[in-house]
């Protein structure tokens, strides 16, 4: 039987949980999205949830607390933020938050030999613990240990293990999902940009017929004044006439 689908935010792909009513954003990305209008790319993490500057909330976030990014080992984005300087140090030694959200939901504790952080529930378990579990500790600890090494490049394991299979397996699970998240970000581009662009020319088209009422307007107006004009200069011309014909008829009869 297949577990549970796991629903996740538009934007920053945060686990929606279940009483979402068929929510497709979270409450975070719906409030900044009503603030600030639609989504465009992040910069470092290239998800399409950057409300403000350019950078989604938790990427802006973590350069505000912990620095500039480095390449993450898995993805190779420039979107880790290590938490400590001597894994800054080391490039390709640390995970970003989107590659270590998907090890955790496919229940993987390595990616591209790099150990999965705990989540907040995990190390509570962890801490809850005690001295009672020492034994299941370090169980737990060779397991890890264990499958980091299978989770290890061909090279450096030993003939006759599993180790390229295990790392295909890890790939076709993360990999594609991370694809076809950028090539739903780059369609969302692109409908976003072609919106700007028939938006622009719509204000356009309602620009020129302003103008061209405006013109029809000037040209009737300009119309109806020579008309006024021709008639009033008949007139003129007319009275002309008969006064003439006055002055003259006058004149005869003397």
């Amino acid at each position: 039987m297949s577990g549970p689908v796991v629903k996740n935010c538009l934007n920053c792909r945060i686990a929606l949980g279940e009483n979402t009513n068929g929510a497709i954003q979270c409450p975070k990305c719906q409030k900044n999205e009503a603030k600030y209008g639609k989504a465009t790319v992040c910069q470092f993490c290239k998800l399409n949830a950057a409300f403000h500057e350019k950078k989604c909330v938790w990427c802006a976030h973590s350069e505000r607390k912990f620095g500039d990014p480095i390449h993450c080992a898995n993805c190779k984005l420039k979107c880790a933020f290590p938490k400590n300087s001597k894994a800054r140090k080391a490039e390709n030694q640390s995970l970003c938050r989107l590659c270590i959200m998907q090890a955790r939901q496919t229940k993987q504790t390595h990616l591209s030999g790099i150990p999965v952080p705990l989540d907040s529930k995990e190390k509570k378990e962890n801490q809850n613990g005690g001295s009672s579990h020492n034994h299941s500790s370090s169980s737990n600890k060779n397991k890890r240990k264990h499958e980091k090494e299978e989770s290890t490049p061909a090279k450096y394991g030993r003939p006759g293990t599993t180790t390229t299979t295990s790392l295909s397996a890890m790939a076709a699970e993360v990999l594609p999902d991370f694809e076809s998240q950028n090539k739903i970000q780059k369609l969302n581009d692109e409908i976003g940009r072609l919106n700007a662009v028939i938006q622009t020319k719509e204000t356009q088209l309602l620009e020129k017929d302003k103008i061209i009422s405006n013109l029809k307007a000037d040209n009737y107006n300009q119309e109806k004044k020579h008309r006024e004009r021709v008639q009033q200069l008949q007139k003129e011309k007319e009275e002309s006439i008969r006064m003439i014909e006055q002055i003259r008829n006058k004149a005869s009869k003397k």
